[in-house]
């Protein structure tokens, strides 16, 4: 095995290591299931930085606020559609974020929930995947990398599809951006 593969390895044993003993610190509703995206972040928007026209400065200030609903209300129906139609707004006028090049906001994301076959054999376990966070705000294809099987698989898929997140940006637009999830099943 090559020096950089050890290493790559290394890394992701350490992320999943970190990953394993905060989601088993933190405090769920029984038979419920968890998502993780990577190590948690409290990441804000950042403000605009110019060069920017008035309209996207204004733009990117209701985008901003609109995410803070989201973030607070966790994913309510209402902030995440003012939140998309902000998103849709940008597009048709063609208007580029005002913010260098970063990845991905995730601002709510849902948690599986178990089915009645899977909690009667208590399956427990996490489903990875790996989920297309598309420009327009949507989340685009879902990926079972390793699943559980008994319906698990599918209500994993189905929640990371009501993701709301900020698109990644690149050279002042935003792009399609791969992340890797997992959503972990326990009954208690």
């Amino acid at each position: 095995m090559s020096r950089r593969l050890k290493t790559n390895s290394i890394c992701i044993v350490l992320l999943l290591v970190c990953a394993v003993s905060a989601v088993a610190q933190t405090p769920t509703v029984p038979d419920r299931g968890r998502i993780l995206i990577g190590p948690p972040r409290n990441r804000e928007i950042p403000d605009a930085t110019p060069p920017f026209t008035p309209d996207e400065a204004r733009w990117w200030q209701d985008l901003q606020e609109a995410a803070k609903a989201v973030k607070n209300k966790r994913g309510g129906k209402k902030e995440s559609q003012k939140f998309l139609d902000l998103l849709q707004v940008g597009q048709e006028k063609s208007y580029q974020p005002p913010v260098p090049d970063t990845r991905p906001f995730i601002l709510s994301k849902a948690e599986p929930g178990y089915n009645e076959q899977a909690r009667a054999y208590r399956i427990n376990g996490g489903v990875t995947l790996t989920v297309v966070l598309r420009p327009d705000g949507f989340v685009g294809e879902v990926q079972i990398v390793k699943g559980l099987g008994y319906g698990l698989d599918e209500r994993s898929a189905e929640a990371a599809r009501r993701t709301i997140f900020l698109p990644a940006v690149k050279d002042r637009k935003f792009v399609s951006y791969t992340v890797a999830m997992e959503m972990y099943f326990s009954v208690y």
